[in-house]
């Protein structure tokens, strides 16, 4: 027996798309029992998006595999270079021309670029490795020791700082206070040319009892059509002479949250400063 005589559009959650035909030759009543269109679609659909599950997860698996190796293997020789560029000016420095030493400066420079670079990568790569460890967190006094930290590091720079009180959650303890760090170290440097920079730390219920926490700065802030680009591990929206970074911060924040089970999003306009949204959810990944 034949049903219907056309085809369906089947959309997955992850944009992929495919037609299946709805005409099925179902078996007669005395053959077994019989399936319907809908429960054969449902069925189809349920195995491809566990099979595009799970060789996303193959994938992100041996990226993050891949990145900790490259990291790992890069520091050793990295840190030879930075010894032989040490023993080169202390042995030849003094009888170097200018030229000859400006070439020395930036290689040191480089040197440098890369040394934090694979910092930033082994980071990334151990947030999906780590395992979770939850307990309650008080965000307002962890906020307060990244603020202390990042002025002392610049005392001359006027920075206003609006951290909430009272703010609370649940989570690992290593991997919040990298994110927090991440994000408001973020929101110190692209206010490093405000005459008077206010960096905001708070949060508001959401719409869905959800707590919605977010960092506000006053800085340079983004075009909101580059938006999805943020949290893209290597992309920048400015450039290094503008504002030094490897491009790894937000992604390995994004990374965090996302192990923790919750979202973050961002907010901003250009010379208007930026506002970075997350929450918090209770699911290990």
């Amino acid at each position: 027996m034949k049903v219907g005589s056309s085809e369906s559009l089947i959309t997955a959650p992850s944009g992929a798309r495919w037609t299946m035909p709805t005409t099925l030759e179902l078996p007669k009543p005395h053959d077994g029992p019989s399936l319907t269109n809908e429960s054969v679609l449902a069925a189809d659909f349920d195995n491809r998006l566990l099979e595009q599950t799970a060789q996303l997860q193959r994938r992100n698996e041996e990226l993050e595999a891949f990145s900790y190796s490259v990291s790992h293997d890069i520091k050793s020789p990295l840190s030879q270079i930075a010894v032989y560029l040490l023993f080169l000016k202390e042995h030849s420095g003094a009888h170097l021309d200018n030229l000859s030493q400006n070439y020395l400066a930036g290689i040191e420079n480089c040197v440098e670029r890369i040394s934090r670079l694979t910092q930033d990568l082994l980071r990334l790569a151990n947030t999906a490795r780590t395992e979770l460890r939850f307990s309650p967190l008080d965000l307002t006094q962890m906020a307060r020791d990244i603020a202390a930290e990042l002025s002392a590091r610049a005392p001359a720079r006027q920075v206003e700082w609006l951290i909430a009180s009272g703010l609370q959650a649940e989570g690992d303890r290593g991997l919040i206070e990298i994110l927090l760090t991440n994000l408001l170290s973020n929101a110190w440097k692209y206010t490093t040319h405000c005459s008077l920079a206010r960096i905001d730390f708070g949060a508001v219920l959401g719409s869905e009892g959800v707590v919605e926490y977010h960092v506000r700065d006053n800085g340079a802030g983004f075009d909101m059509a580059s938006a999805a680009r943020l949290f893209q591990p290597f992309e920048r929206l400015h450039t290094n002479a503008e504002f030094p970074g490897t491009g790894i911060g937000l992604a390995t924040a994004r990374r965090i949250i996302q192990r923790h089970g919750g979202g973050i999003w961002a907010e901003g306009a250009v010379g208007r400063g930026a506002v970075f949204h997350f929450t918090l959810g209770s699911k290990k990944v």
